[in-house]
């Protein structure tokens, strides 16, 4: 049996696919490109921080979509409950998939677990509720991805792209893998009737996160 890491991996290459992952890495990086570019020639230094930062977390949110759009997944800007903003979704037959631009371009793998334990009220002001308006009636037949985008650490015209499997409760992740290692998996042409099947696969994240919370 696969440890729970490679299940999911695997899951994740298979049903998103070769050409969505190749979609996401060419577009975003255009669009972190082109944002520090307008950026720097259009603002005083001191606003680079903010003016950058919105612009690169409403470039993955139409690129995520974009992306799947492109790749023939169902693939949504879908509104906030309340309303008035919006967030990216792709639904897959395992997988719910919201996307969001972390705030640090320097995080380990605790950082990025406890940022995410607190993605509800971190993600962005201005959309505190996402977790909320993802998970409603969406996810008891599936698992939540987070697609998770950061400047590269070298260069602020580069993104690094990152899926994570969230625990229910927020508090850590069962997966943190890089947008890179997800493509190695695609690119080996898995059968998708040898995964293993979604609901021991769901059974094995239950068991696993309440042995973390038990130890």
């Amino acid at each position: 049996m696969n440890t729970i890491r490679t299940a999911l991996i695997k899951r994740i290459a298979v049903e998103t696919g070769r050409e969505y992952l190749a979609q996401l890495e060419e577009r975003l990086t255009a669009k972190f490109t082109a944002a520090l570019n307008y950026t720097t020639q259009n603002f005083k230094p001191e606003l680079h921080p903010n003016v950058l930062g919105q612009l690169q977390h409403n470039h993955i949110l139409n690129e995520v979509v974009e992306a799947g759009v492109a790749a023939g997944l169902c693939s949504v800007m879908a509104p906030t409950n309340p309303k008035g903003h919006h967030y990216a979704k792709l639904v897959t037959p395992s997988f719910i998939i919201g996307s969001m631009r972390m705030k640090s371009a320097s995080w380990t793998g605790a950082k990025y677990s406890k940022e995410l334990a607190q993605l509800n009220t971190a993600l962005e002001p201005m959309t505190p509720d996402l977790f909320e308006a993802v998970v409603t009636g969406d996810t008891r037949n599936r698992i939540f991805v987070v697609t998770a985008v950061i400047d590269h650490p070298q260069s602020a015209a580069l993104p690094q792209v990152f899926f994570s499997v969230p625990y229910s409760s927020l508090q850590g992740s069962h997966l943190l893998v890089s947008l890179d290692e997800v493509r190695a998996v695609a690119a080996e042409n898995i059968d998708i009737n040898l995964l293993e099947p979604l609901p021991i696969l769901k059974k094995r994240l239950d068991d696993e996160e309440r042995g973390a919370k038990e130890a």
